[in-house]
């Protein structure tokens, strides 16, 4: 019997000074659509560690995290592994010269949120524009109770 694993995803919610969305195409199962910038965890990664690498890998912009705004319960179908999502609120600082290193994001860029795209899912994570504050984000690593290797 395997145990039941819960896999931990981040999602990035970014607006730039006009309110625009900044939002990634990606390709699923032969299918284009549009979502958040985010993925999942590495290893050692901490969530905000990997919404950092996953927004520059994505769209190559550098964001200033302003703290949680909401955790969501996802499950694609019946079948998956259901995945918890971290929805992180973040400002553009900068995008970084080049072109995005994620092999599975096609483009990025800002939406109105009346011109975006009808593939953008999950839809309900629209809900969490409407709010007005923020959790604030703590890493509670405790260095000494880890220990070196």
């Amino acid at each position: 019997m395997t145990p039941y694993e819960q896999r931990l995803r981040v999602a990035a919610v970014i607006r730039n000074e006009r309110r625009d969305l900044l939002c990634v195409r990606h390709f699923n199962r032969g299918r284009p659509f549009w979502t958040l910038p985010g993925g999942e965890l590495e290893a050692t990664e901490t969530p905000e560690a990997a919404i950092l690498r996953e927004v520059a890998e994505e769209t190559g912009w550098r964001i200033h995290l302003d703290g949680i705004l909401g955790i969501a319960a996802l499950r694609t179908n019946r079948w998956d592994r259901p995945k918890v999502e971290l929805f992180f609120r973040a400002l553009p600082l900068a995008r970084d010269a080049g072109e995005p290193h994620s092999a599975d994001v096609v483009e990025s860029r800002f939406f109105t949120l009346a011109e975006l795209p009808a593939s953008f899912r999950p839809r309900e994570a629209l809900t969490l524009l409407e709010v007005a504050s923020t959790v604030p984000y703590l890493d509670l690593t405790m260095e000494e109770q880890i220990g070196e290797p």
